[in-house]
């Protein structure tokens, strides 16, 4: 059903002229600014909704949703001509005006949205589609139609309120030209001396007949959803007017000498019966205006409205479900949303006109109106109102606490469940409340200042982007140096560390892939968490977009210290310089780095930048250009600060070291402590083998013999890498047969690759692995070799469901299927996490450079060609955007629109 003109336009002929402010009225503040007001959007964004009402042959039984739904965004005060002699626009009447303008665009684009799906013709290449307008489509219509019309009556209700509000701020109202165009005169037909006048009440369609009042007062405040303080009172304030509700006598047909006037607070929702009161029988509305309340039947008695609780339920509910998003206070506005659902529950199964659920209705609408701020990204990308809002919902939920246990304590609680049919089903409504607030209460223990800063902090440094980039290698690779290896290199950088001496800013341990340098990183960590201030970054190579990142990870951690004076350096610094992360390294050095840290007065203990695998930046100039600036800056910092750097022995990174820096070699250390270290190490592996696994494969104390470890020892040819990797082979399955099988392997000389050749090929065995699963694997390894940002499980699976291995396996089930079964005899190489939104990854940079070297693997069915992956998984891509991508996603109504923006309305849907 498409409406025409003259079923959705009755205009009156001729309006009263009124004094035109436009955005000079509108936005003081920026006469010259070319920016449309929020007031100037109003008309073009319902001009815009009511054209697609218009226009759309929407299904012909949601005619009178489509009409109610027209009438209501066209009853939509016009906001550009302000009166003189006024104070508008306060910023409360802005919010509510954005609020106004925020929902208007969103009902616009869902509109142009459903009416492109169920009010398009079915012609071209669409015809083909079947069901696509069928009778569950049509259902689909009615929920957008509903959903738009709740939205608009919910923000149109406040903003009324205010405008009244505020048009009244004087003792008494000016002549009539200070008031506003469109608003709704009182009935002029039978008032001596008053030209009559269309309303535009009737213009918009509506056939309730209006009844009037005098000039000084305003809309009934039914109508306008404003809060007041109970039934009773209102019955107080009401009698002692002494002017009752529909009194023919005080209409404008009978008030001589007033001149007709439009009235900006028009009715609420067509059809609606208006009425009149003094001015004084209207509260002032709550700051924002934002709150509303229950209608109250022709006694004036005050019932509890469905509406607005449902309305409140839809906010508790979505932001109960974005409140994980949130950072840091995410948990304390989720328990807020809880409290808020279990109350509404419960008014929703009381008796309406019990005065405990009037009571509870009006507190769960103010706690709606605090938490509703959190459903935009806003709140949790560090919006400026966060403290007021989280202040809001710890006094609500005080005030529902509080309420709920006088209630309780009075027997009052008592009377309301005796008063419904339904009591069983209100008893287990209050235990869900009293469960929320319990979980709530745990809550506000926190110290909300606290929770505050955290968030300001979370937010500020959220601008040096990813803060998890490089601070921490693969969680499976966390370990640290087993006690009692390594303890010369290690007592080493214990006396560099305590040491005082500007020339020793730097220690350098580097040797070649495997020698344990990273490991020897994180034990220095760990050993000096409590005794010094550490920031780690370790380098992964093939990752450049998260590699050149450092100076920020860094200084992440560093704002992040428990040692308050270098974390406010840092925050300070980064306030300063909120473009940080897009400058240059020398320009981050200097600024995240150098300036922060050379304010640090008295350093009371050491302060220590590990950077490990420096050789494993893309760009070979990176790490040396890195290398230049600590030569050249780190004079100017304490004595205390220092830099602990690893890398393989690179021609490029040993010609940039300096004169003065401490050095291990790792490559020089003697064979013999080398071989102690590692057969402690060995020795260690095997009896957590034996504890694990000894009881199903009958493996004793003696397993394995000495020999046996003697040998192992010896075929690492001193890498710890090759030790870890063969004790981890050897402990997946079958121990004693692995173990076996490994010693009679033959060498080609490379320990390392020969390791590495024998865990593939015998995943890749052609005789017990079909070729499906094979191309699979290849495909696996291939993606984490080339991906430049860590991949998941859940991204594994999603990229390859469609493999032939996959066919017949249940989508919940994929995960399981990845790990048990397509690489379950890689483990020793690949860390599969058990959470499957976490990164996996190979373990080693060692197994990357072996996959992709063309002497040990492109001859192999898992060798890697870098080239021909890219282009695999390019076209793989592609064939998903295809399937699922599509114009216009988001379902925006202006494409144009900048990405935060968008961000924002997506995040709301």
């Amino acid at each position: 059903m498409a409406l025409s003109n003259s079923q959705s336009s009755n205009e009156p002929p001729g309006k009263p002229p009124a004094v035109s402010h436009g955005s000079t009225q509108a936005n003081p503040a920026n006469v010259d600014d070319p920016t449309p007001s929020p007031f100037d959007k109003v008309e073009p964004l319902k001009d815009a909704a009511a054209n697609i009402l218009q226009a759309t042959p929407w299904p012909e039984k949601h005619s009178a949703l489509t009409q109610q739904l027209l009438e209501t965004i066209k009853s939509t005060p016009d906001l550009r001509n302000l009166p003189e002699g006024t104070a508008l626009p306060s910023p409360d009447l802005r919010r509510n005006v954005e609020e106004v303008v925020k929902v208007l665009e969103d009902v616009r684009g869902r509109l142009e949205s459903a009416s492109s799906k169920y009010g398009a013709r079915k012609k071209g290449l669409f015809g083909s589609i079947k069901g696509f307008f069928s009778s569950n489509s049509k259902t689909r219509s009615s929920e957008v139609l509903r959903s738009c019309q709740e939205d608009v009556e919910k923000v149109l209700a406040p903003l009324r309120v205010r405008l009244e509000t505020e048009l009244r701020a004087k003792d008494n109202v000016g002549p009539s030209s200070q008031i506003p165009q469109d608003i709704d005169p009182p009935s002029s037909e039978t008032t001596p001396g008053v030209k009559k006048q269309h309303s535009p009440t009737g213009a918009e369609g509506s056939t309730a007949k209006q009844t009037g009042t005098t000039q000084d007062s305003i809309a009934n405040p039914s109508s306008l959803h404003v809060l007041t303080s109970s039934p009773s009172d209102q019955d107080d304030v009401e009698a002692s007017s002494q002017i009752p509700h529909n009194n023919p006598s005080l209409s404008s047909e009978a008030t001589p000498g007033v001149e007709p006037q439009h009235n900006l607070i028009a009715a609420e929702g067509p059809p609606a019966q208006q009425r009149g009161t003094t001015q004084n029988s209207i509260a002032d509305p709550p700051p924002g205006g934002t709150s509303t309340s229950s209608p109250r039947d022709q006694k004036g008695k005050r019932s509890v409205s469905a509406e607005v609780l449902n309305a409140a339920g839809k906010i508790f509910t979505a932001v109960d479900t974005v409140s994980g998003l949130i950072p840091i206070v995410g948990s304390y506005v989720g328990a807020a949303a809880k409290v808020g659902s279990a109350v509404v529950e419960m008014v929703q199964k009381m008796d309406e006109n019990e005065q405990i659920a009037m009571d509870l209705e009006d507190r769960v609408s103010k706690l709606s109106d605090h938490i509703e701020y959190f459903r935009g990204r806003s709140a949790r990308t560090g919006g400026e109102h966060v403290t007021a809002k989280i202040n809001g919902l710890k006094s609500e939920i005080t005030d529902i606490q509080n309420g709920i246990d006088g209630w309780k304590s009075t027997r009052k609680l008592k009377k309301a469940w005796s008063a419904t049919d339904d009591s069983d089903a209100l008893n287990a409504s209050m235990n869900t409340v009293e469960n929320a607030l319990a979980e709530m209460q745990l809550l506000a223990s926190l110290n909300i200042t606290d929770l505050l800063e955290q968030l300001y902090t979370h937010n500020l440094l959220s601008r040096l982007g990813d803060g998890d980039y490089g601070t921490q290698s693969k969680s499976s690779d966390n370990a640290t140096c087993l006690n009692g290896t390594r303890v010369d290199v290690l007592n080493r950088i214990d006396a560099w560390m305590e040491g005082e001496s500007t020339a020793e800013r730097v220690f350098w341990i580097r040797g070649m892939a495997g020698r344990g340098k990273s490991t020897i990183a994180r034990t220095v960590t760990s050993r000096w968490k409590d005794r010094a201030t550490c920031a780690t970054f370790h380098v992964r190579r093939g990752r450049d977009a998260t590699n050149e990142q450092v100076l920020c990870a860094l200084a992440r951690q560093l704002a992040l210290s428990p040692r308050t004076e270098v974390a406010s350096a840092i925050l300070a610094s980064v306030r300063a310089n909120e473009n940080a992360a897009h400058q240059s390294l020398e320009d981050q050095f200097q600024k995240l780095l150098i300036e922060p840290l050379q304010s640090l007065n008295h350093p009371s203990r050491p302060l220590v930048l590990v950077v490990d695998a420096l050789d494993e930046f893309q760009d070979t100039q990176y790490p040396v250009e890195f290398i230049d600036l600590i030569h050249d800056h780190t004079s100017k910092l304490p004595a205390n600060i220092k830099f602990l750097l690893t890398s393989r022995p690179e021609a490029t990174l040993l010609n940039a070291v300096r004169e003065g820096w401490q050095i291990a070699d790792l490559d020089t250390i003697a064979d013999t402590d080398v071989n102690a270290d590692i057969k402690l190490f060995v020795e260690a592996e095997f009896s957590a083998i034996r504890q694990k696994r000894g009881k199903k494969h009958q493996l004793d104390d003696t397993w394995p013999s000495a020999g046996d470890i003697a040998e192992v020892v010896k075929m690492s040819q001193g890498l710890f890498q090759w030790a870890r990797t063969a004790t981890a082979y050897i402990g997946e399955r079958s121990p004693d047969r692995r173990l076996r099988e490994l010693l009679s392997s033959p060498s080609r000389g490379d320990r390392l690759g020969d390791l590495y050749f024998g865990i593939l090929s015998k995943a890749f065995d052609v005789r017990n692995v079909h070729s499906d699963r094979r191309e699979l694997l290849s495909w696996v390894l291939g993606t984490l070799v080339v991906t430049p940002h860590p991949v998941t499980p859940d991204v594994v699976t999603f990229l390859y469901a469609d493999h032939m291995t996959f066919k017949g396996q249940n989508q919940d089930e994929l995960v399981d299927f990845l790990r048990e079964d397509i690489l379950g005899d890689l483990t020793s190489l690949i860390h599969v996490p058990e959470n499957p939104s976490e990164p996996m990854g190979l373990l080693h940079t060692s197994i990357r450079d072996f996959l992709t070297d063309q002497k040990w693997s492109l001859q192999q069915e898992y060798g890697i060609d870098l080239i021909e992956e890219h282009r695999r998984l390019w076209d793989v891509c592609l064939d998903l955007m295809g399937r699922y991508l599509r114009r216009n996603i988001c379902d925006l109504s202006e494409i144009w629109q900048p990405t935060s923006k968008i961000r924002s309305i997506v995040d709301l849907k």
